[in-house]
């Protein structure tokens, strides 16, 4: 998860603050799914309000590579 408000921070702010202060060694070859955290706050809430007792659900934007993360920070 990405977004505002990150008090942790997270394992995905961290990565974003380890590469703004130029600490990574290099760009793992890496994939993962990319989600902002108000999606996942509006995905909980939808979740309370309609799911069943017992469901599963997972809030994902999309799949992306460490690579074009990066290339979002440039």
């Amino acid at each position: 998860m990405h977004g505002p408000g990150d008090r942790g921070p997270t394992s995905a702010g961290q990565f974003t603050l380890d590469y703004v202060q130029r600490k990574l060694p290099g760009i793992p070859p890496a994939t993962f799914a990319f989600v902002d955290t108000r999606d996942v706050a509006k995905a909980q809430i939808l979740a309370l309000r309609n799911g069943r007792r017992g469901e599963h659900s997972l809030s994902a934007e999309r799949h992306m590579t460490m690579a074009d993360l990066i290339k979002l920070y440039e």
